[in-house]
């Protein structure tokens, strides 16, 4: 019979959600993995680490794990986490007392070899003015990074590793590996390079093992959560508990935990497969270059579950499954020689404060209160003799901020108004956050502090991404005290003409008559990192791939998501994956306001798509009726 390999993925960016992580741990799982950590959680667990040297991992993680040690009773998935941020060997003899306490008997290893050092200076943290694009084939791009790093500026750094050390922990035993911030996907490669052995050459299987952990560490983005199609989720409080079901081959099936809610669909799966790419064909991870331009999102009919032999040697259960996508077709290249960074590089401090206004023009007086109060705090400094605010941002929300010149409701009745400014010194913002303390007595009629207190003074830091090369982070895995090293494997050099041509999208035929919202002919997904971000847009038919590949090209996204792109620098970027019927945009140095870029696609839904008249009456009606584009770019509703 066919070996299956089940694996289940669980985010848990903050306390480790309890429910979800009994289900999981129950569920009959091989492997759990946990994904733990996104920037703003590193930047708080290094802050921990300069105060406190053992500190600086996921301590909510530690604190609710029993969770998913229960009594020791049955069987129990071996655990692979991020949850040791930057101090993974305390976090993981956090959890041996945890389990001795418990009265447990369990092997936490700890992979080590992330740290880079900040002092003396590490030259591959520095932010150059050029850095290469994941998987480039040489050329160079601005990253609008023009400050360098000094001696005191880096905070932290660290290398994001791959699969090779969770392997060899889990080779020599481990039933716990406790990670720090690793390679996308490499959570899960890491186990599936164990349980099935696969050489590291064999780039295939290794692609698909990693865009099996790419989707497994989006938790439940792929079952339903944060899907364009958020009202079809039948349950919103339980949007499902991703499960991948992989073969010996490297084909695996997307599901969910039975009875943990959720919607796996081919377009739920393929939004999560489109989060945070650049170029589809060259994804750039430390153990292969993935090409995921050829990967195909077929429907499994649900049917009985058979019983089929896991890697524990147990069964999977039976009854009927929640939802069933097979996944299949990645391509994998060659790695190079060089782990991709991360660095911390303090940056002042900043303060913010937030106010709601109500009634008559609450937009228009909100924008004037936050004017008036950066003002007073101007004026505070200055009567210092402190050097100005380094910059400032005035958001109003609720009056469609986010969505700059094409907004369609600018004035509201209601409005929540946030103003956040920044400075090199920390004093300076304490004497504007006493300021924003009394403002609600004067600014404006309506007006009330969401605050009880004076707002709180932060460190503000902001991540720079360069590479190092892997001969300088040697990986070794601490188990039973007892220090590891890890042979990472030579590949054979990355031949740039493997790399697939970009094709372009099929052109559409026939004439287009009418226009309709992106929404109606695709779901989209968005996620950004630094000042980069990546829409990803998947056609809900593939008949309609090619109306919005031709509308929806690189100017015109552009121009569309113009507010958010950098002046100067500011570029957009295309390709198509043909076998998911779906476009990637990459949106090269973005503006601040919205750090992980998560509004940017749900902007891009809006979009006008023309079509013919055919196929916008066969569109279903919660989508909108189709509309006339009359000259101009006016979209109208279409009563004839």
């Amino acid at each position: 019979m066919t070996r299956t390999v089940r694996i289940g993925g669980l985010s848990a960016l903050g306390p480790l959600p309890l429910t979800e992580a009994r289900a999981l741990a129950a569920a009959g799982l091989d492997f759990l993995v946990i994904d733990c950590l996104d920037a703003a959680g590193l930047a708080r667990m290094a802050d921990a680490r300069r105060q406190q040297p053992g500190h600086g991992y996921a301590s909510d993680f530690v604190e609710n794990v029993q969770a998913l040690l229960g009594d020791g009773a049955g069987p129990r998935p071996r655990v692979i986490s991020n949850a040791g941020g930057l101090n993974p060997l305390a976090c993981a003899e956090a959890l041996r007392a945890t389990c001795r306490r418990l009265g447990l008997d369990l092997k936490i290893a700890a992979l080590l070899g992330n740290d880079l050092p900040t002092s003396p200076p590490c030259p591959e943290t520095a932010p150059a003015r050029e850095a290469r694009r994941p998987g480039d084939t040489g050329e160079t791009w601005p990253t609008g990074d023009a400050a360098q790093v000094g001696d005191s500026d880096c905070a932290t750094a660290w290398a994001l590793l791959g699969a090779p050390g969770i392997a060899e922990a889990l080779d020599r035993g481990a039933d716990w590996v406790i990670t720090g911030p690793l390679a996308d996907g490499a959570l899960a490669s890491g186990a599936l390079l164990h349980a099935f052995g696969w050489a590291w050459d064999d780039y295939p299987r290794l692609a698909q093992a990693a865009l099996a952990g790419h989707l497994l560490e989006g938790g439940a983005g792929c079952t339903g959560g944060r899907c364009t199609d958020w009202e079809d989720l039948p349950d919103p409080a339980r949007p499902g508990l991703p499960v991948v079901e992989m073969e010996e081959n490297g084909d695996f099936v997307v599901t969910a935990v039975a009875g943990s809610g959720g919607r796996v669909t081919p377009l739920t799966v393929g939004e999560q497969l489109l989060e945070g790419l650049g170029d589809p064909r060259a994804h750039r991870l430390p153990d292969v270059i993935c090409d995921f331009t050829q990967v195909t999102l077929e429907h499994v009919p649900p049917t009985p579950a058979v019983s089929k032999p896991t890697a524990k040697g147990g069964a999977t259960s039976s009854g009927v499954l929640p939802g069933r996508v097979a996944v299949r077709g990645a391509r994998g290249l060659p790695p190079d020689d060089r782990y991709l960074t991360r660095a911390h590089v303090r940056d002042g401090f900043r303060c913010t404060a937030t106010f709601l206004l109500a009634g008559l023009d609450a937009s228009k007086k909100a924008r004037r209160s936050g004017r008036a109060l950066l003002e007073r705090g101007a004026d505070r400094l200055a009567s210092r003799g402190w050097a100005p605010f380094l910059d400032s941002s005035l958001d109003v929300l609720g009056s469609e901020a986010r969505y700059g010149f094409r907004a369609q409701h600018p004035e509201a009745r209601e409005v929540v108004m946030t103003l956040t400014v920044r400075h090199a010194c920390r004093d300076a913002l304490r004497l504007f956050s006493q300021e924003v303390a009394t403002a609600a007595r004067y600014l404006a009629p309506g007006i009330a502090c969401l605050e009880a207190e004076p707002p709180p003074v932060h460190p503000s830091n902001r991540t720079v991404a360069n590479e190092v090369p892997k001969e300088r982070c040697p990986v070794e895995v601490d188990l039973a005290g007892q220090r590891h090293p890890v042979a990472l494997p030579a590949p054979a050099p990355l031949d740039l003409d493997a790399l697939r041509e970009a094709p372009d999208p099929p052109a559409p035929r026939g004439e287009a008559d009418v226009s309709v919202p992106l929404v109606a002919l695709a779901v989209a997904r968005s996620s950004g990192e630094g000042c980069h971000a990546n829409i990803g847009v998947l056609a809900r038919r593939p008949d309609y791939l090619p109306w919005i590949a031709e509308a929806l090209g690189n100017q015109a996204v552009v121009d569309w998501m113009s507010h958010v792109l950098n002046p100067q620098l500011g570029q957009v970027g295309r390709w198509y994956l043909p076998c998911s019927h779906s476009l990637n945009f990459l949106l090269e140095n973005v503006l601040g306001g919205d750090a992980q870029a998560r509004t940017f696609a749900q902007q891009v839904l809006a979009f006008p798509i023309p079509i013919p008249r055919h196929l916008a009456a066969d569109l279903p009606g919660q989508h909108g009726d189709p509309r006339i584009e009359e000259p101009g770019g006016r979209v109208m509703t279409d009563h004839g």
